[in-house]
């Protein structure tokens, strides 16, 4: 199932609609061995626009626990071969030596135009067109370091203790943040 949500605003210019997807891919083998160093994920977009050509594209895959993100950020400038209009766009993410392990998936795509109109599709039964469930994951590998404990707030207070006129916008407040993290 594909669920797509197009975000398009009303263009005086008729650019209305949000770029679209054809295929994706994950290249290699689409396994990251952190332990052998291999961290990079890559993939492959195949991309269509019908006037102002792609601006960005955004994968955002999950870990298994639900509780890390990694996106890959495509732009106009990882045309691969096309045109921003119709084209092949290649980028690459490099997971930390803190991913954890296990099968991530992709949990939402979004792509953008030059006029800033979108289409997303996300889901948890996300199935994007040219792609099989089978090729929505990617296994990540790691036996050491990992982290799955977000940092834990300790304090939280004003830096100084002047006064601050909140009438007008823009008004910058300095905070002290105390965290705690295990790694």
């Amino acid at each position: 199932l594909i669920e797509a949500v197009d975000t398009t605003p009303t263009s005086t210019d008729g650019d209305i609609k949000g770029p679209s997807q054809t295929s994706l891919t994950i290249l290699g083998d689409r396994e990251a061995d952190l332990d052998r160093g291999d961290n990079l994920l890559t993939i492959s977009l195949d991309i269509q626009d019908d006037l102002s050509g792609l601006l960005y594209a955004s994968v955002s895959f999950a870990s298994p626990s639900g509780n890390q993100y990694r996106s890959v950020y495509v732009q106009a400038n990882n045309l691969l071969s096309g045109s921003r209009l119709d084209g092949t766009f290649i980028a690459s993410e490099i997971l930390s030596d803190y991913t954890e392990p296990g099968i991530w998936t992709i949990n939402y795509i979004i792509l953008a135009d030059n006029k800033y109109n979108s289409t997303s599709y996300y889901g948890a039964s996300l199935a994007a067109p040219g792609l099989e469930d089978d090729e929505l994951s990617v296994l990540v590998v790691n036996t050491h370091n990992v982290d799955n404990q977000a940092p834990l707030p300790l304090s939280v207070e004003i830096a100084h203790s002047s006064r601050f006129e909140l009438k007008s916008s823009g008004v910058q407040i300095p905070l002290r943040i105390g965290f705690s993290d295990d790694l």
